[in-house]
Protein backbone atom coordinates (compact mmCIF):
# COMPACT_ATOMS: atom_id res chain seq x y z
CA UNK A 1 0.00 0.00 0.00
CA UNK A 2 1.38 3.46 -1.42
CA UNK A 3 0.62 6.48 -0.35
CA UNK A 4 1.66 8.27 -3.52
CA UNK A 5 -1.27 6.03 -5.32
CA UNK A 6 -3.79 8.04 -2.65
CA UNK A 7 -3.10 11.61 -4.29
CA UNK A 8 -5.70 14.43 -5.44
CA UNK A 9 -6.13 12.49 -9.04
CA UNK A 10 -7.57 9.82 -6.32
CA UNK A 11 -10.08 11.88 -5.49
CA UNK A 12 -11.05 14.13 -7.77
CA UNK A 13 -11.79 11.47 -10.26
CA UNK A 14 -8.73 11.49 -12.56
CA UNK A 15 -7.83 7.95 -11.27
CA UNK A 16 -9.55 5.68 -8.58
CA UNK A 17 -13.07 4.82 -8.13
CA UNK A 18 -13.81 8.56 -6.04
CA UNK A 19 -16.25 11.11 -8.42
CA UNK A 20 -17.24 14.21 -6.72
CA UNK A 21 -15.98 13.57 -3.64
CA UNK A 22 -17.13 16.15 -1.32
CA UNK A 23 -19.06 16.97 1.81
CA UNK A 24 -22.81 17.00 1.68
CA UNK A 25 -26.05 15.73 3.75
CA UNK A 26 -25.49 11.96 3.40
CA UNK A 27 -22.01 12.36 6.01
CA UNK A 28 -23.78 13.84 8.09
CA UNK A 29 -26.56 11.51 8.27
CA UNK A 30 -24.44 8.53 7.68
CA UNK A 31 -22.66 10.24 11.85
CA UNK A 32 -26.40 10.56 12.92
CA UNK A 33 -27.30 6.91 12.25
CA UNK A 34 -23.96 5.40 13.40
CA UNK A 35 -24.01 7.86 16.81
CA UNK A 36 -28.19 6.66 16.93
CA UNK A 37 -27.28 2.93 16.82
CA UNK A 38 -23.82 2.78 19.13
CA UNK A 39 -25.65 5.56 21.21
CA UNK A 40 -23.28 4.71 24.22
CA UNK A 41 -20.31 5.55 21.96
CA UNK A 42 -18.54 9.02 23.10
CA UNK A 43 -15.32 8.91 20.91
CA UNK A 44 -14.63 7.71 17.28
CA UNK A 45 -11.89 6.88 14.66
CA UNK A 46 -12.43 6.55 11.54
CA UNK A 47 -9.55 4.66 9.72
CA UNK A 48 -8.99 5.62 5.93
CA UNK A 49 -11.00 8.80 6.64
CA UNK A 50 -9.86 10.58 3.20
CA UNK A 51 -10.46 14.06 4.13
CA UNK A 52 -12.86 13.54 7.39
CA UNK A 53 -16.33 13.98 6.36
CA UNK A 54 -17.65 11.10 8.47
CA UNK A 55 -15.73 13.02 11.44
CA UNK A 56 -17.27 16.19 10.31
CA UNK A 57 -20.72 14.49 10.36
CA UNK A 58 -20.26 13.42 13.93
CA UNK A 59 -18.98 17.25 14.64
CA UNK A 60 -21.92 19.01 12.90
CA UNK A 61 -24.30 15.98 14.73
CA UNK A 62 -22.84 17.19 18.62
CA UNK A 63 -20.00 15.75 18.91
CA UNK A 64 -17.15 17.49 20.50
CA UNK A 65 -14.27 17.60 17.96
CA UNK A 66 -11.84 16.80 20.78
CA UNK A 67 -13.77 13.18 20.46
CA UNK A 68 -13.31 12.40 16.81
CA UNK A 69 -9.70 11.34 15.17
CA UNK A 70 -9.17 10.15 11.82
CA UNK A 71 -5.64 8.84 9.68
CA UNK A 72 -5.22 7.94 6.41
CA UNK A 73 -2.21 7.59 4.07
CA UNK A 74 -3.42 9.99 1.85
CA UNK A 75 -1.03 13.51 2.41
CA UNK A 76 -3.48 15.03 -0.04
CA UNK A 77 -6.35 13.89 1.68
CA UNK A 78 -5.94 14.52 4.81
CA UNK A 79 -4.03 18.04 3.70
CA UNK A 80 -7.68 18.81 2.25
CA UNK A 81 -9.46 17.40 5.31
CA UNK A 82 -12.54 19.37 6.27
CA UNK A 83 -10.95 22.58 8.54
CA UNK A 84 -13.55 21.69 11.50
CA UNK A 85 -11.40 18.68 11.72
CA UNK A 86 -8.38 19.29 10.44
CA UNK A 87 -6.52 19.25 13.80
CA UNK A 88 -7.93 15.40 14.23
CA UNK A 89 -6.44 14.09 11.13
CA UNK A 90 -3.32 12.69 10.70
CA UNK A 91 -1.60 11.71 8.12
CA UNK A 92 0.28 8.10 8.52
CA UNK A 93 0.19 4.40 7.40
CA UNK A 94 -1.82 2.08 9.74
CA UNK A 95 1.18 0.16 10.45
CA UNK A 96 3.07 2.80 11.37
CA UNK A 97 0.05 3.82 14.01
CA UNK A 98 0.33 3.17 17.95
CA UNK A 99 -2.63 4.92 19.91
CA UNK A 100 -2.62 5.04 23.52
CA UNK A 101 -6.29 5.42 24.02
CA UNK A 102 -9.10 3.38 22.99
CA UNK A 103 -12.10 4.89 20.68
CA UNK A 104 -15.80 3.67 21.33
CA UNK A 105 -16.41 3.58 17.70
CA UNK A 106 -13.93 2.47 15.18
CA UNK A 107 -14.83 2.54 11.34
CA UNK A 108 -12.85 1.34 8.84
CA UNK A 109 -14.69 1.90 5.37
CA UNK A 110 -12.98 1.12 2.02
CA UNK A 111 -9.67 0.37 3.26
CA UNK A 112 -9.17 -3.89 3.96
CA UNK A 113 -9.70 -3.86 0.79
CA UNK A 114 -6.55 -1.98 -0.03
CA UNK A 115 -4.44 -4.37 2.50
CA UNK A 116 -1.51 -7.31 1.27
CA UNK A 117 -3.37 -10.28 2.63
CA UNK A 118 0.01 -11.35 3.85
CA UNK A 119 -0.46 -8.42 6.23
CA UNK A 120 -4.37 -8.56 6.99
CA UNK A 121 -3.85 -10.11 10.70
CA UNK A 122 -1.42 -7.42 11.55
CA UNK A 123 -3.96 -4.85 10.20
CA UNK A 124 -7.11 -6.60 12.22
CA UNK A 125 -4.78 -6.98 15.08
CA UNK A 126 -4.07 -2.90 14.98
CA UNK A 127 -7.86 -1.98 14.53
CA UNK A 128 -9.13 -4.74 17.24
CA UNK A 129 -6.77 -2.81 19.69
CA UNK A 130 -8.18 0.53 18.69
CA UNK A 131 -11.65 -0.62 19.45
CA UNK A 132 -12.89 0.13 22.79
CA UNK A 133 -16.75 -0.87 21.75
CA UNK A 134 -17.36 -1.24 18.46
CA UNK A 135 -15.52 -1.92 15.01
CA UNK A 136 -17.40 -1.50 12.06
CA UNK A 137 -15.82 -2.53 8.72
CA UNK A 138 -17.09 -2.64 5.32
CA UNK A 139 -15.95 -5.99 3.24
CA UNK A 140 -15.09 -6.64 -0.22
CA UNK A 141 -16.37 -9.97 -1.00
CA UNK A 142 -16.05 -9.26 -4.59
CA UNK A 143 -15.19 -6.77 -7.32
CA UNK A 144 -17.73 -5.13 -8.83
CA UNK A 145 -18.11 -4.93 -13.36
CA UNK A 146 -17.62 -0.82 -12.35
CA UNK A 147 -14.32 -0.94 -10.32
CA UNK A 148 -11.60 -0.02 -11.90
CA UNK A 149 -9.48 0.81 -8.71
CA UNK A 150 -6.45 -0.85 -9.15
CA UNK A 151 -5.08 -0.25 -5.54
CA UNK A 152 -7.95 -3.35 -4.25
CA UNK A 153 -5.69 -6.08 -3.55
CA UNK A 154 -8.11 -8.27 -0.82
CA UNK A 155 -11.37 -9.37 -2.40
CA UNK A 156 -12.23 -12.66 -0.48
CA UNK A 157 -15.37 -14.29 1.18
CA UNK A 158 -16.81 -13.55 3.99
CA UNK A 159 -16.37 -16.46 5.90
CA UNK A 160 -12.38 -15.59 5.35
CA UNK A 161 -12.63 -12.66 6.17
CA UNK A 162 -14.88 -13.17 9.67
CA UNK A 163 -11.50 -15.28 10.46
CA UNK A 164 -9.05 -12.69 10.89
CA UNK A 165 -11.03 -11.16 13.57
CA UNK A 166 -10.65 -11.82 17.37
CA UNK A 167 -13.61 -9.78 18.59
CA UNK A 168 -17.01 -10.79 18.28
CA UNK A 169 -19.05 -10.35 15.53
CA UNK A 170 -22.63 -8.52 16.13
CA UNK A 171 -24.02 -8.86 12.61
CA UNK A 172 -23.70 -8.23 8.94
CA UNK A 173 -25.25 -6.14 6.55
CA UNK A 174 -24.91 -7.22 2.84
CA UNK A 175 -25.47 -5.06 -0.33
CA UNK A 176 -23.72 -5.86 -3.62
CA UNK A 177 -19.90 -7.11 -3.48
CA UNK A 178 -19.59 -5.52 -0.07
CA UNK A 179 -20.53 -6.40 3.38
CA UNK A 180 -20.57 -4.32 6.55
CA UNK A 181 -19.84 -5.89 9.20
CA UNK A 182 -19.97 -5.32 13.29
CA UNK A 183 -17.85 -6.51 15.87
CA UNK A 184 -17.48 -5.88 19.77
CA UNK A 185 -15.40 -5.80 22.58
CA UNK A 186 -17.12 -8.16 25.40
CA UNK A 187 -16.18 -8.01 28.98
CA UNK A 188 -12.73 -6.14 28.68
Amino acid sequence: MSDSIYDEAYYTGGRGAYRHYEYNAKWKRRASRLMARFGDARTFLDVACARGFLLRGYVENGVNPEDVYGIDISEWAVAHSESIISHRTRCCSIFDFSPTVRWDLVTAYDFLEHIEKERMQEVVSILEECCGKYLQVVLMISKASWDTDVSHQSIMPLDEWIGYFNLRLHDTETCGHVVTATFERIGE
